[in-house]
């Protein structure tokens, strides 16, 4: 499943990043977004690309 992650950075510009993630098909069935996924690829993605610099 393809998710866009939004995050503003130091600039306050809007970021927009594409990120596949593997669902359980249990979640899927269920129609319920895993939230503590969701939240640990935005805390890595905002330490990554915003605080650190790196380039997609």
């Amino acid at each position: 499943m393809l998710r866009e992650i939004y995050l503003r950075d130091s600039d306050d510009k809007l970021i927009r990043y594409s990120v596949q993630i593997l669902w359980s098909n249990q979640l899927l069935k269920q129609g319920k977004l895993a939230r503590s996924e969701y939240e640990k690829i935005t805390k890595k993605l905002k330490k990554d690309y915003i605080e650190n610099g790196k380039k997609c």
